[in-house]
């Protein structure tokens, strides 16, 4: 049975732990007892730092590890955090980010959080390179399959109802996080170059404001008919980020051979 991956990186520590949440938060706390790796007094932080944190932490892990970020990002074989990327569960970048306050930042990451991230940040050094124009000659993006296997209980053991619950909650948070992928995908065929500015400007800025209205004739049309889901702008920015960064890097539709 799959083990659904969700990143939990604890600053000063020397790797990461990873363990299973839903959405991004971060959890700041002051110097634990001696001997204990738990921060005493743990404090959920504000949405502004924890999307902060989530920034900066992007920001300096594809500086450290462009190459590896950046085959993550593209990579659409699984929605899985595979071990060849636990490198990218950085602890020194988060360390980077505490504030004086504070000893310890502990980050969580669910979902598809770190792929969003790290795509925005990749895009910021390469929005000069990219010709949105081109996206229309990009052939399908390829989705992530899902396997039934994954989200059915063992053989071999018993579950409780809390653990049987669990399978079917990450079987709908895997479908959810494909309709985002489809949904970004959509946004970005249908208004790459509003889709950029959208991604150019500063997060929760007047700027961003107006890109955002400006898309959201995109947006409209891009919901699949029956689907519920909510986006905040932090995961529309993901969703449309990666779609961006994806596309911009997909091979071209091949082209239908002339008829002789």
């Amino acid at each position: 049975m799959r083990r659904f991956p969700v990143i939990w990186i604890l600053a000063g520590f020397a790797a990461g732990v990873f363990g299973l949440f839903a959405p991004a938060t971060a959890q700041i706390g002051p110097e634990p007892r001696v001997g204990s790796r738990i921060p005493q007094k743990a404090e959920t932080a504000s949405r502004e730092f924890t999307r902060d944190t989530i920034r900066h932490f992007a920001d300096c892990v594809v500086k450290r590890q462009p190459k590896l970020a950046r085959e993550f990002v593209l990579d659409r074989s699984t929605l899985q955090f595979g071990n060849r990327y636990y490198p990218l569960a950085d602890s020194y970048c988060l360390g980077l980010q505490s504030d004086p306050f504070y000893d310890e930042i502990a980050l969580k990451m669910g979902g598809d959080t770190m792929r969003f991230a790290l795509a925005e940040a990749l895009l910021q050094s390469e929005f000069a390179k990219i010709d949105p124009a081109n996206f229309t000659t990009v052939a399908p993006l390829v989705l992530p399959a899902l396997e039934e296997k994954n989200y059915q209980p063992e053989t071999n053991r018993s579950y409780t109802p809390e653990e049987l619950k669990k399978l079917d909650e990450n079987r709908r948070r895997d479908l959810l996080t494909l309709v985002e992928y489809r949904f970004g995908e959509c946004v970005g065929r249908a208004d790459p170059e509003g889709s950029r500015t959208f991604l150019q400007a500063m997060a929760e800025s007047d700027a961003e404001g107006v890109a955002l209205q400006a898309l959201m004739p995109a947006l409209s049309s891009c919901v699949e008919k029956g689907a519920q889901f909510k986006l905040d702008r932090t995961v529309l920015r993901g969703a449309v980020a990666l779609a961006y960064y994806s596309l911009a890097h997909a091979p071209k539709a091949a082209v239908p051979a002339a008829a002789h």
